[in-house]
């Protein structure tokens, strides 16, 4: 096994001993590994009051360097571990800009990265996204319809079948280039079902992780977004912690290399490749989808429910035919599909607790909600 995943694996495990305990499954900024070979080169950190730190090195041109980025956090990554994995620091930050401009004004004796391969002297930075990965994401809309986790070496080699994604999810993404920095950004087109937004910045891939240069992509910078809070772990943790772990930005992230990325024009869809630290793959597949009408039709559109009254309320139906289903956490379908009525459903025998509820009118257009019946 090469030293990059030895590396992975020790910080895999760490991380999800850590998850564990935690509440939420969605950390979308960059966080990565660096070794500080000489305790002295260690920096005093300084909190802003406002969920940032500024950190102070020896070197003057250290510092400088990282006072020019947002960092959010700076730990040891294991405190209580052998003196040689003492040297090992966390540092949280917003954009890999940061990596460019440390190598290229910060001695290497110093700080160095650690999550690149051993030989750091050409470390490759932003390239170019492949033109035909721009024209087919930029400016569209798609919905997270298929899934899998494979342990082939190389994925679907054996012509794998992907899952459906649960009927009680929606996540849903749109793309947009930005000539100027030439980034694609990805970012959550709504909440998903299970109450996570994030806003990504893509580039082309990395020669030094896994994967052509080609035909993937790797993550340049990440915004803060919204990380819900669950009690009960699944299936929100479950299932989208495999989809924010493709995508970088997940709390407990357990995939590394680029993102690997296949079109299938006949089917306006594209998969995410990318490789996870059991030696396998996570894959993903998205289809092209236009919500432009579906947000007219369902804007105003809410389920709810009076105190006292057992039926389950519908807001602004505007006199059009909805089907209603109702899922429970598990994704099981607690009521079929079934045309509204006002006092049609009584909820009076359903548990107390978290539901999803989906709406379909007769053109198909849907959308999820999160409902909590008292």
């Amino acid at each position: 096994m090469s030293y990059r995943k030895y590396i992975f694996s020790i910080i895999f495990i760490a991380y999800t001993l850590f998850v564990i305990s935690q509440e939420t499954i969605l950390c979308p900024l960059q966080n990565e590994v660096f070794k500080i070979e000489n305790s002295i080169n260690v920096p005093i950190v300084t909190y802003n009051g406002d969920n940032t730190i500024s950190l102070t090195f020896q070197d003057n041109n250290a510092t400088e360097v990282f006072s020019n980025y947002t960092i959010y956090d700076f730990y040891q990554t294991f405190p209580n571990s052998s003196e040689t994995l003492q040297k090992y620091y966390n540092i949280t930050f917003d954009t890999n800009n940061l990596l460019e401009d440390m190598f290229a004004s910060v001695p290497a004796d110093i700080i160095v990265y650690s999550g690149s391969a051993v030989d750091t002297t050409n470390f490759p930075f932003k390239t170019d996204i492949n033109p035909t990965i721009i024209d087919n994401l930029d400016g569209n809309t798609y919905r997270l319809t298929k899934y899998i986790s494979t342990s082939d070496t190389n994925p679907c080699s054996n012509t794998c079948i992907l899952l459906d994604v649960p009927e009680a999810f929606s996540f849903i993404v749109s793309f947009n280039y930005d000539t100027t920095e030439e980034i694609l950004y990805m970012e959550s087109y709504e909440p998903t079902t299970c109450g996570n937004s994030f806003l990504i910045g893509l580039t082309g891939g990395n020669p030094n992780f896994i994967g052509n240069t080609d035909d993937t992509l790797q993550l340049w910078n990440t915004t803060p977004g919204v990380s819900a809070v669950y009690e009960d772990p699944q299936p929100c943790i479950g299932f989208e912690s495999q989809v924010f772990s493709v995508l970088g930005i997940s709390c407990g992230d357990f995939n590394f290399g680029n993102i690997d990325v296949q079109f299938d024009e006949e089917t306006e869809s594209f998969q995410f490749y990318r490789e996870h630290i059991l030696f396998g793959y996570h894959i993903l597949e998205f289809s092209s989808t236009n919500l432009s009408v579906m947000e007219d039709v369902f804007k105003k559109t809410k389920p709810f429910q009076i105190e006292g009254n057992p039926y389950l309320q519908l807001s602004n139906q505007n006199n059009q035919t909805i089907k209603i289903e109702i899922f429970n956490t598990s994704g099981q379908e607690i009521i079929k599909s079934t045309t509204f009525k006002e006092n049609s459903l009584d909820l009076s025998n359903m548990s107390s607790g978290l539901y999803f509820i989906r709406l379909s009118n007769l053109n198909n257009q849907q959308k999820v909600f999160k409902f909590l019946k008292n």
